[in-house]
């Protein structure tokens, strides 16, 4: 199985009809990012998560695929435009070789993960989304593997803070169903019951 390696990207540039020259600089770069000291889960363990994700569905598009290689390029925990800051940096490195339709609907897709917008209701959207979110339905021990990463990311957040904070935006996942499509569904009930087990540890601390 294909994850986030070099195959991968170059087999998808290919595709794309991106040039080899462009395409190792764009590898060099990305990598580079997803690798980043600051990055104990938005790191390229995520992306093999995603694109493991992704193709156990059997479902598959260059556009998906793209958008999975940038939607976390600009991460910074404390930020709040890292999604409209990936679509930008997609735009600015695939703007000249990409065709305008294609790229648009790849920064849909990048802006659809932010979990502070509107999802958009394509069903290609719909899946990124649910593949982005499939961690919150992993395993518990990978769960915890997770929370932990997490909270390493926002470990210059002062405890109090991080704990509310936290907590809102996991109560937020539970006001509503976490995913929107078939593939993802059987999650619902394990994702439900980790973030629950979240809170309660939050609210002991």
């Amino acid at each position: 199985m294909k994850a986030a390696n070099s195959d991968r990207f170059f087999g998808l540039m290919e595709s794309l009809r991106v040039g080899q020259t462009l395409a190792a600089g764009l590898w060099d770069d990305l990598r580079g990012r997803y690798s980043e000291a600051h990055r104990s889960y938005h790191d390229l363990g995520h992306l093999d998560w995603m694109f493991a994700a992704l193709d156990s569905t059997g479902e598959s598009s260059d556009a998906i695929e793209l958008a999975i290689w940038y939607h976390d390029a600009v991460y910074e925990p404390l930020a709040k435009d890292n999604e409209q800051q990936s679509a930008q940096l997609c735009e600015a490195q695939l703007g000249s070789v990409l065709s305008e339709a294609f790229l648009n609907q790849v920064v849909d897709l990048i802006l659809a993960t932010d979990p502070r917008g509107e999802v958009s209701i394509s069903p290609e959207a719909e899946l990124l989304v649910d593949i982005d979110l499939s961690i919150l339905g992993a395993p518990a021990i990978t769960y915890e593997s997770y929370r932990l990463a997490v909270r390493d990311e926002y470990a210059e957040v002062p405890w109090e803070a991080f704990r509310v904070g936290r907590s809102k935006i996991l109560k937020g996942f539970l006001e509503q169903a976490i995913y929107r499509t078939h593939f993802f569904r059987p999650l619902e009930e394990r994702a439900r019951t980790n973030l629950q087990r979240e809170i309660d540890l939050l609210s002991l601390a």
